[in-house]
Formats: C-alpha cells, sequence, structure tokens
C-alpha cells in the first residue's frame, strides 16, 4: 500500500511540475505578509505609545508661573461671578457684604462653592510649589529653613481647609462651622505670609539670575509690607467683626447703613477682601521664582 500511495504520488507531481513551487511560492508571500503586518502594528503601536506619551507629558512642557496667574485669575472671576449672582437676586447688600455672604443662598452658593473648591486645588498646587522650592533651593545653598518651610506648609493646608469649610458651610446653615473655617483661611493664611517672608529675607544674599533662585529686594519688600498689612487687617477684622455683631439682631446677611454696628462691619468687611486680595498678590509675587522650576512628571508606556 505505501508504495502504491507513493507511487501515486509521484504520478501526481510528474503529472504537475509547478505545484511544489508553487506551494513554495505561497509560503514566501505568506512569510512576507506576516513580517509586514507586525511592522505595520509595531509601527502603529509605537505612533500610538508616542502620542500618549505626548498628552501625559502636557505638564512637563506647562511653564510652573503660569499657576499663580491661574488661580489669581480664577478667584478674581469667582468672586465677580458670586458677587453679581447675589447682589442681582437681592440676596446679600452691595457694600462691602462678607466674601462668603455672597455666596449663602442658592442658586450662587452651589456656583460659589464649585468655584472655590476648585480655586482651592489650584491654591494647594501653588503652595506645594513654593514648598518643594524651597527646599530644593535651601538643599543647594545650605541655607538652613527646614522648619519654617514645613510650618509654612502646614499653615497653608490648615488655610486652604478652612477656605473650602467656608464654602460649603454657609453662614446660615451651620454658622459655628463656617467661622471655624473663617478662622483657619484667615489666620492660616497670615501666618503663610509671615513665615514665608522669613523664608524669603534669608534667601536675600542668593543671584536673582536664572537658576540662581534669588529673590530680589522689591520682591521682598513687596512682601514684607502685604505681611505687615495682613496683620494689621487681621486684627482689625476680629475686633470690629465682633462690635458690629454684639448687640446686632438683624439679618447677618443683609446689613444696611441703617442698622446698628454698621461702621464697624463695613470696617471688618472691606479688612476681609483685603486680605484675601493681599495674600492672592503674596502667591503671584512666586511668579518669578517659578520660572527656574521645571516639572518632571509621572511618566508610562504600553509594553
Amino acid at each position: 500500500m505505501k508504495v502504491s500511495a507513493n507511487h501515486h504520488v509521484t504520478n501526481v507531481m510528474a503529472m504537475n511540475p509547478l505545484s511544489v513551487t508553487t506551494i513554495r511560492s505561497l509560503l514566501t508571500q505568506l512569510t512576507i505578509m506576516e513580517t509586514f503586518r507586525g511592522a505595520v502594528q509595531n509601527g502603529v503601536f509605537q505612533t500610538a505609545r508616542k502620542k500618549i506619551s505626548d498628552k501625559c507629558s502636557f505638564t512637563q512642557n506647562f511653564k510652573l508661573h503660569y499657576w499663580p496667574r491661574i488661580m489669581c485669575f480664577w478667584f478674581l472671576i469667582s468672586l465677580i461671578i458670586t458677587y453679581s449672582m447675589s447682589v442681582g437676586s437681592m440676596h446679600a447688600y452691595k457694600i462691602f457684604p462678607y466674601i462668603s455672604d455672597t455666596g449663602t443662598y442658592p442658586p450662587e452658593s452651589c456656583i460659589f462653592g464649585q468655584l472655590i473648591n476648585l480655586g482651592t486645588l489650584l491654591m494647594v498646587l501653588n503652595m506645594y510649589l513654593r514648598y518643594r522650592q524651597v527646599g530644593l533651593v535651601s538643599k543647594l545653598h545650605d541655607i538652613e529653613c527646614s522648619k519654617l518651610n514645613s510650618s509654612s506648609m502646614w499653615c497653608a493646608m490648615i488655610g486652604c481647609l478652612g477656605l473650602s469649610i467656608v464654602a460649603n458651610f454657609q453662614k446660615t446653615n451651620m454658622r459655628g462651622i463656617h467661622f471655624l473655617g473663617a478662622d483657619m483661611v484667615l489666620g492660616g493664611g497670615v501666618l503663610y505670609t509671615i513665615l514665608q517672608t522669613q523664608i524669603s529675607y534669608s534667601f536675600r544674599n542668593l543671584e536673582t539670575k536664572p537658576n540662581h533662585c534669588g529673590i530680589s529686594i522689591k520682591t521682598i519688600i513687596l512682601r514684607i509690607i502685604i505681611t505687615i498689612l495682613c496683620v494689621i487687617l487681621f486684627f482689625i477684622l476680629i475686633f470690629c467683626g465682633y462690635a458690629s455683631e454684639k448687640d446686632y439682631e438683624g439679618d447677618l446677611i443683609w446689613w444696611t447703613p441703617n442698622d446698628s454696628g454698621y461702621i464697624p462691619h463695613i470696617f471688618a468687611t472691606i479688612s476681609e477682601w483685603l486680605i484675601i486680595i493681599l495674600i492672592s498678590v503674596f502667591l503671584l509675587s512666586y511668579t518669578n521664582e517659578f520660572k527656574s522650576l521645571s516639572y518632571v512628571g509621572i511618566d508610562i508606556e504600553i509594553k
């Protein structure tokens, strides 16, 4: 049987002499196609990986000195929006209400809470960048300020947490928690400026050339002035705020010139607005110093 089968195959191959050549040609073509397909797939994967990597490394190319500007712009727009909505809806008196009063009643309370929460994240980012920068500069130039730096970061976290509390716990709903948050954000913010001003003064002898991380004398003087003003305004806010509410029995949101305690109330509200503005300017002054920083982000790749 085996001899007969082999004889049959031989006869078939003899009758079709191109069959072996054709089979070999087909196998060669299949091999070439597989190789080409693999190369194409690898190329596609490489391209996709590069695009994903470029997207994920956006923050690496983003200039860090933009963040203080973005934060200040965000808070400015947030306060303008909520103030306009609250005054337009007759929910707050138009002449210097407390900042949180502009976000007490809906619908502006919802927008106020969301905008301030997002702004708080931007503030935390800026303060953390400053914390890391101070740590790097102090090691590079052998300047001992680690305790001041850590303390200022704790004050920053307390202040930012207080800001979020103020945004989400309205005075009319949970007054005690609201005032606790206000004390945290104002007290923590003022202490932060004091500690960071001390750190800035300890960097006064560093060169201000690029990558030398120095601070100009004008910037140091600006921060000293802001710090002094914040301390003065903080005590004015505390004393005038207490004096205005001591004998007042009306609506704490709608405070008009005809109400008792209006004059100290105005001093307190103006002080609050100025403290927030001054702290924002203080953080904005980090812009030039952040130009010497570069971000090293988390990269991903497809294996």
